[in-house]
């Protein structure tokens, strides 16, 4: 599956720029998106769905 991931990034990263150097930093930023979204998705999960805790006042006024 990993191995996918970085092909199909790297075939992304290639619509955008040629260069090899841009292509990397392209790939690299998708994993980091990826990797930060899907991990505070599941710590949504864990949080709110498994642990029953509701979002704190300061998170509430950050986000409305």
């Amino acid at each position: 599956v990993l191995t996918v991931y970085v092909l199909a990034a790297f075939i992304f990263a290639l619509k955008k720029s040629d260069a090899f150097m841009e292509c990397t930093s392209i790939a690299f930023a998708f994993f980091v998106l990826h990797l930060s979204y899907g991990t505070g998705y599941l710590r949504g999960i864990a949080d709110f769905l498994i642990l029953g805790l509701s979002p704190s006042q300061k998170m509430e006024k950050l986000s409305r």
